[in-house]
């Protein structure tokens, strides 16, 4: 049975600057480090007088028992410049007419299946399509941001970024690749002379070489828009009329700006 008690001699605490406190336990009743770790995690508390958890330190005594530190230091205070990131490199769906490749198609003996060139879901009228899921990567970073930097100039700033793509690099990214999504403020509950400030963005990118049917050599930038033409045209040897892709055009629908007017650089 797992047990924890604060040993004796227990604390050490030191203050000034850079307060910490050493509580000392010990820890019995399983010789599994991973299982006394997380013991000890979740008994002991994250924060003691004002406080923070910061580490954890274990020596193995006897086979079920541990000599365990908890090590509490102060917080530390947001300062402007501070950011950190979140990213997502998880799939999307996305609504295909093309396959990458026709693999086979069947049709009853004696007859011939018409080939569409890779167009998907081919009825009389139209090309349904299918949904699939493609790689996307979007992120968010975090900022720390004075007062004087976010006026209401600056918001506006930011409202008119929303729905650009880079004109020119950006975090490693070549121009036109990153999608700013957006950005959120508010004040620091820790410093309220700062404001945090989480910037939202997706990448994609440039693809070139693309084959769609028998049309080749197409190029599309990251956040362009292909869309596909499909028309009626006679298949030789099926002798019947299909659905095939006629035509590929690409679109731009976004508009391109400095994203070095975010003010948390390139």
């Amino acid at each position: 049975m797992l047990s924890i008690y604060e040993a004796f001699p227990s604390r050490s605490m030191s203050t000034g600057e850079r307060p910490t406190l050493d509580v000392n336990y010990i820890l019995s009743g399983t010789a599994d480090e991973t299982i006394a770790r997380e013991f000890l995690a979740g008994w002991t508390a994250t924060v003691q007088c004002g406080l923070l958890r910061q580490s954890m330190q274990m020596q193995q005594t006897t086979p079920d028992t541990w000599e365990c530190t908890v090590r509490y230091g102060a917080w530390k205070e947001p300062e402007a410049g501070d950011w950190k990131w979140d990213f997502d490199a998880s799939g999307t769906s996305q609504k295909i007419t093309q396959s990458k490749a026709n693999i086979h198609n069947y049709a009853p003996a004696g007859e011939t299946a018409p080939d569409f060139k890779g167009a998907i879901g081919v009825t009389d009228d139209s090309v349904e399509g299918c949904e699939i899921i493609v790689p996307q990567f979007k992120w968010t970073e975090t900022h720390q941001l004075s007062n004087e930097t976010v006026t209401w100039g600056y918001s506006q700033t930011l409202y008119d970024l929303v729905g650009k793509t880079n004109d020119d690099h950006f975090r490693g990214f070549s121009a036109n690749q990153v999608l700013f999504h957006g950005a959120r403020g508010s004040q620091s509950a820790k410093n309220p002379d700062l404001v945090e400030m989480t910037f939202s963005f997706a990448a994609s990118r440039d693809a070139t070489a693309l084959a769609v049917g028998e049309i080749t050599g197409i190029a599309k930038k990251a956040w362009e828009y292909l869309w596909v033409r499909y028309g009626t045209v006679e298949d030789a040897t099926a002798k019947r009329l299909v659905k095939r892709p006629t035509s590929v055009h690409i679109e731009r629908v976004y508009d391109e700006a400095d994203f070095s007017d975010l003010g948390i650089g390139t």
